[in-house]
Order: C-alpha cells, then sequence, then structure tokens
C-alpha cells in the first residue's frame, strides 16, 4: 500500500506541513487573545483600585483644604493686637499748613527754586494711611499663618509617605 502512495509522498509531506503551520497560527492567535483579555480584566481591576484610592485622597484634601480654609479666614478675622491704631500721627492746630522744601538754588544761582513749600497731609489722611497698612499686614499675618500651617501639613504627609 506504501508503493502506491510513494508518488504523493511529497504532497503528503507538503500537506502535513500545512495542517501544522495552520494549527500553530491559530493556537497563536487563540493564546494571544485570551492573554489580551487577562490584560484587560487586570488593567480595569487596577483602575478601580486606583480610582478608589484617588477618591479616598481627594476626600481627605478637600477636608484638609475646608479646614485651612478656615483657619485661614479665623487668622484673618482676628484683629491685629501687637500694633495699636493711633489716634493722631500728627497734632496740626490749623489742619494743614505748608512746610518748607528742600533747600536749592535756580539755574541762575540767585536763591532757593519754587515757592520752598510743599503740602502736608492732614492728620485724618495719615490715619486712614496707618489704618490701611494694620489691614495690610493682618492678611500678610493670616497669609503667613496660613502658608505654615499648610508647610506643616506637607511636611507631616510627606513623613508619613516615607514611612509607608
Amino acid at each position: 500500500m506504501l508503493a502506491l502512495l510513494a508518488p504523493y509522498e511529497s504532497y503528503i509531506w507538503a500537506a502535513a506541513a500545512l495542517v501544522a503551520l495552520a494549527g500553530g497560527l491559530y493556537f497563536t492567535h487563540h493564546e494571544r487573545e485570551v492573554g489580551a483579555q487577562a490584560v484587560i480584566a487586570a488593567d480595569a481591576k487596577t483602575v478601580a483600585v486606583q480610582q478608589k484610592l484617588n477618591d479616598t485622597v481627594q476626600a481627605a484634601a478637600a477636608v484638609a483644604t475646608a479646614i485651612s480654609e478656615g483657619v485661614y479666614e479665623k487668622t484673618l478675622a482676628t484683629r491685629v493686637t501687637t500694633a495699636p491704631v493711633p489716634d493722631k500721627l500728627c497734632q496740626f492746630s490749623l489742619g494743614s499748613r505748608t512746610v518748607p522744601g528742600p533747600a536749592g538754588t535756580d539755574p541762575s544761582g540767585n536763591g532757593p527754586s519754587g515757592n520752598g513749600t510743599s503740602a502736608v497731609p492732614t492728620a485724618p489722611g495719615l490715619q486712614q494711611f496707618a489704618i490701611g497698612l494694620l489691614q495690610i499686614g493682618s492678611d500678610a499675618d493670616a497669609q503667613i499663618d496660613a502658608l505654615k500651617a499648610d508647610n506643616a501639613a506637607l511636611r507631616q504627609e510627606m513623613l508619613n509617605a516615607r514611612r509607608k
């Protein structure tokens, strides 16, 4: 019987090689598809875990931000007690008067130039200026205190992260 197949031996080997090649290609394609599905499932699981962690961190950050804003607002609302607001910086009997300006000469060298006087602001104007400066200082102090608190919280967070 083998003698009858002898003329077709090369065709039989070629067919066996094609079947083996097709089987190998099918197996490779099938395994890659199964592997891709496993990777997609693992990625979905990782994304879900990371999203839960992100939500937890975001909630903690929102609470910390709300606390920091409350501390900042409280600090900003407190009055500055280290520097009292002056009643009057200068005592003017006439309200506003002129004082001599700096000594100088005109280009001809004949004496002082101009009329030699300049206006001095009244005491209420200076008082408003001082109040404005105190408000700016109070706001700056509140910002510094809030930044110190944020800095301390960030340092603690970094220390906690290193310990993990």
